[in-house]
């Protein structure tokens, strides 16, 4: 799930300025479409604005597997002495 993460939802967050910039002049342009164009770039950049939020704490929670806890203890039973 973090190489998602990492390959797939963070570029969209932290490299989509270029791409609502351009929505946004291609949406003005157009006559015919009145405010519902500008609307959904407005909300693209709302939703962008709130992944950028959120996506820090989704990597820590859906991060690697293979690291230890932060207390230092396994979570395993079997690592437990009988």
């Amino acid at each position: 799930m973090s190489g998602v993460l990492r390959e797939r939802i963070t570029p969209i967050a932290t490299e989509g300025d270029g791409r609502l910039d351009r929505l946004r002049k291609l949406a003005e342009q157009d006559e015919t479409a009145d405010d519902f164009c500008l609307g959904r770039v407005k909300q693209l950049a709302t939703w962008r604005r709130r992944l950028k939020t959120v996506l820090p704490m989704l990597s820590l929670l859906l991060g690697p597997k293979g690291r230890k806890p932060a207390c230092g203890r396994s979570s395993v039973a079997s690592d437990l002495p009988t």
